[in-house]
This record gives structure tokens, C-alpha cells and sequence, in this order.
């Protein structure tokens, strides 16, 4: 009898909006604005899987500006609609990176600038998180390089100016080594 007044408060408390916490049976949990058992408004949603949103519901879903933090650290703060997010974004990774730009499946994916936590900056072509594509690369220390690359590195096609007095160098690049001068058209 006990159980049943302390489910029939927690209803009436739920069904009023005086409760602002709902737990879930699969673990989830959500902290927020409700209005007729819906999530409404302002709150975060923490899954059970670690990963937590944070931001604008309506109707249940997460719909207006919202960040969805992962439980490994990463961070995508965007536009959601009907639950989905926007296709571009900021997205922060756990080691101070910052990619501004194109998002997919919660990852850097097409056009956007990478900005390194050493003071390093990308501007160019993305895939899967990684830089690969077509770009230019700033170094912290100065020396800029445009071309191609691969997983941050040069990789194909490119020039490397240097902030010392160095003359560039143009040509063929591997995983980061200058492989041989070639005159890029």
C-alpha cells in the first residue's frame, strides 16, 4: 500500500510539472521542463550509455540548439530537428581540438576549419574526424603547407613554405615526408 501512495504522489507530481526529473527503465534519465508528461523546453537527457544531450525539446524530441556531449568526451553543439542533428556544427574533442563545419553520423565529415589545441589550423576537406583531403595546414610555429593530406599529414600534391628563411618545398609528399620535387599545375 505504501508503494502505491509514493507512485500515485510521484504521478501527480509529474502530471502537475512539479517534477523535473523522469527515469527510465532502460537507465536513461532526463532534468528539465515538462508539460503533460512530455519533455518541454529546456533539460538534459542522460542516456545510459554515458553520452548526455543538453538543450531545447519539443514534444519529446530534441529540437532547437542543443549539445550533445559523448561518453568519450567529445562534444557536438549544433541545431537539432525531430532528434537529428544539423548537418554542420562545432564539434570539441576531449584533447582541445575544435572543428567548425560539416557534421555526419556526429563526426567532422566534409568542409570545415580545424582548429589544434597547439595553435595549429586547418581549412579544407575532412573524413571521418580526420584530416584527409585537399587543404591548408598553419602550423603553430609558422610554417604553412597546402596540398594534399592524409590523416593530418601531408600526403600527395602539396607545397611547404617555412616561417624561417627555407626555401618551400613543391612536389610529392607521403605520410608527412617530402618524397620528391614535382611542379604542381
Amino acid at each position: 500500500m505504501k508503494n502505491i501512495r509514493c507512485l500515485l504522489l510521484l504521478c501527480i507530481a509529474i502530471l502537475t510539472g512539479a517534477c523535473e526529473t523522469t527515469y527510465y527503465l532502460n537507465g536513461d534519465k532526463y532534468v528539465g521542463e515538462l508539460k503533460n508528461l512530455n519533455r518541454q523546453g529546456n533539460g538534459a537527457y542522460y542516456y545510459a550509455n554515458g553520452d548526455v544531450f543538453e538543450g531545447e525539446f519539443v514534444n519529446n524530441r530534441m529540437h532547437g540548439p542543443g549539445s550533445l556531449t559523448l561518453a568519450n568526451g567529445k562534444k557536438i553543439i549544433t541545431e537539432f530537428r525531430n532528434n537529428k542533428p544539423a548537418n554542420t556544427g562545432t564539434v570539441i574533442y576531449p584533447n582541445g581540438d575544435r572543428f567548425d563545419g560539416d557534421i555526419y553520423k556526429n563526426k567532422a565529415d566534409g568542409r570545415g576549419i580545424f582548429t589544434f589545441a597547439d595553435g595549429s589550423r586547418y581549412v579544407g576537406l575532412v573524413k571521418n574526424d580526420q584530416v584527409t583531403g585537399r587543404g591548408t595546414l598553419q602550423y603553430a610555429n609558422g610554417d604553412r603547407y597546402a596540398g594534399e593530406l592524409k590523416e593530418g599529414k601531408p600526403h600527395g600534391l602539396g607545397r611547404k613554405s617555412f616561417a624561417e628563411d627555407r626555401v618551400p618545398l613543391e612536389g610529392r609528399w607521403e605520410a608527412g615526408g617530402f618524397i620528391r620535387p614535382e611542379r604542381i599545375r
